[in-house]
């Protein structure tokens, strides 16, 4: 197995998924409130399309998912991954990949 390669391919697809503003809010709600419900979400990323949400959250599926009702981050394949959004002085926040390989 090619841990590089599939990081790589890893990578690139959270880059892709992230390029969608309205996914980085979603992102950054959850990661404020830790576990959100679809209403959560639809009202404070001010999507007002549920169809459209849905459309966004499916795209996010490798970074979160939902349980008892409620989104989440999950843990990436069977490695633990740290994703952070890090505020700066700049418009736009850092985003950090960071893996840690399970033993």
């Amino acid at each position: 197995m090619d841990i590089k390669a599939d990081n790589e391919s890893l990578e690139e697809s959270i880059f892709k998924t992230l390029s969608n503003q309205k996914r980085r809010d979603i992102l950054r709600y959850i990661g404020e409130k830790r576990q959100v419900t679809f209403t959560e979400i639809k009202r404070a990323v001010e999507i007002e399309d549920s169809s459209s949400l849905s459309y966004h959250l499916n795209s996010l599926q490798t970074l979160i998912g939902q349980k008892d009702e409620k989104y989440g981050f999950q843990s990436l394949d069977k490695k633990s991954t740290v994703l952070s959004l890090k505020q700066t002085h700049t418009p736009q926040p850092i985003l950090s990949l960071t893996y840690f390989e399970d033993n």
